[in-house]
């Protein structure tokens, strides 16, 4: 899990000022992609610890890249007034996914039971396999999803009408 958490700590600390070079919508496909190739390389290719470290740390590059540039993208396609509204939603729904998620996976997992009583390495590749599926899918899914739009620089603000103070 460490090799994840950091690579997913810089790449989403690095994502935004990687637009320069590679736009949100890119990063964005390079996460979903990196995601599906890291969680099938877990399902066929888990034999040493190296090769789950590695792994995991491109799964961590994945999804660094692919939150912080859905964010972007999510802000950059709303009115300026909505973008509170916007991100709220993306983290409600990225939680609710997450614990869809984790709940489909710990079946899985669960649903094979070694002979010890613990869950067997089949639970863990099929888990993995589902994930690769999932992810496959987020990255046909972030295909459709528009570039977003870049702001002009000298682009001036919408004024917002007054608001008056509310009396107590």
């Amino acid at each position: 899990m460490l090799p994840m958490m950091v690579t997913m700590a810089v790449f989403g600390s690095i994502s935004g000022p990687l637009t320069r070079w590679v736009s949100n919508k890119a990063q964005l496909l390079i996460g979903a992609g990196l995601g599906t190739l890291s969680a099938l390389s877990l399902a066929l290719a888990h034999d040493s610890r190296a090769v789950v470290s590695l792994t995991g740390a491109v799964f961590g590059v994945g999804l660094g890249l692919l939150y912080s540039s859905m964010i972007n993208l999510i802000v950059q396609s709303v009115p300026m007034n909505q973008t509170g509204v916007a991100s709220g939603m993306n983290t409600n729904i990225r939680t609710i996914g997450a614990s869809i998620g984790t709940a489909m996976v710990s079946s899985v997992v669960t649903g094979h039971i070694g002979p010890q009583g613990l869950p067997a390495e089949s639970g863990y590749t099929e888990a993995f396999l589902l994930l690769a599926v999932a992810s496959g899918l987020a990255f046909l899914v972030a295909l459709l999803v528009p570039a977003g739009r870049r702001k002009a620089a000298r682009e001036t603000p919408v004024a917002l009408p007054e608001l008056t103070p509310v009396e107590v």
